[in-house]
């Protein structure tokens, strides 16, 4: 379970929780998310892995974005959202539609929590995928690039290290609705995100210093305030699929 106090507006405490995607059925992560907010509890946030094993043999797992979409239906309140992401394993413009769908079947109740993907031997490496540290801040980095530039409803075009989009215009746009944005960085140590909570800094992923798992990451790179239909989106160190992605390397 994460707590934290909204300083904007001058709200008071607000609880969710932060779950594994593993489950042999669905339909429990389905059913205690609608728990959750029958519960009182502002956040309901799914882990994003693929084996979260080195040796390909993990836990049971099922997707959280299909999960979330259910709860999303049969919920009114209660904000709904991934706790992380790896964007450097996801094609940032599926992902982008992915995510839009889900904020506008919520009503503009999504957050998207990003970040680096751990263990990344498992969730990277047994699918060829690059497991440096810095390889995957730049994918990460780029990745939010893409999101934010879809993600306004008119036409955008990127031409990157990783990424090559456009011209495109993806519509619908996200709801107008959608939370602001907090990043952060997994502290397994700690068993709680580093630095969540706060207004993140100014540092980009590819940047940050790897191998201090209980450092803030700092805010993606100034993107401009968010527009009308802009998920919030939230940065922390955990969990990444080449099928979504491709071929390690340039992507079009």
């Amino acid at each position: 379970m994460a707590d934290r106090r909204d300083r904007v507006g001058g709200a008071g405490l607000r609880r969710g929780l932060a779950v594994p995607c593993f489950a042999d059925d669905p339909a429990d992560l389905i059913r205690l998310g609608t728990g959750a907010e029958q519960a009182g509890f502002d956040g309901y946030f799914l882990w994003d892995h693929l084996v979260h094993s080195g040796g390909g043999q993990g836990p049971p797992i099922v997707d959280p974005w299909q999960v979330l979409a259910v709860v999303a239906a049969r919920t009114s309140r209660i904000k709904l959202g991934t706790m992380i992401t790896p964007v450097a394993r996801r094609r940032p413009w599926k992902l982008a539609k992915e995510v839009t769908t889900l904020d506008v079947l919520s009503g503009g109740r999504v957050i998207l929590g990003v970040g680096l993907g751990d263990p990344a031997d498992a969730e990277f490496g047994l699918f060829g995928e690059p497991t440096d540290r810095r390889v995957r801040a730049e994918l990460l980095d780029e990745g939010l690039e893409v999101l934010a530039g879809v993600w306004t409803g008119q036409p955008f075009s990127h031409e990157g290290k990783h990424f090559t989009v456009g011209p495109v215009r993806f519509s619908p746009p996200p709801s107008a609705a959608a939370p602001g944005t907090h990043l952060g960085r997994w502290n397994p140590a700690a068993g709680r995100p580093a630095g969540a909570g706060r207004p993140a800094g100014s540092r980009s992923a590819s940047k940050q210093r790897a191998g201090d798992p209980g450092r803030p990451l700092g805010r993606v790179r100034s993107h401009p305030p968010r527009a009308s239909g802009r998920p919030g989106y939230r940065r922390r160190d955990r969990g990444r699929s080449r099928h979504d992605r491709g071929p390690a390397g340039h992507h079009r």
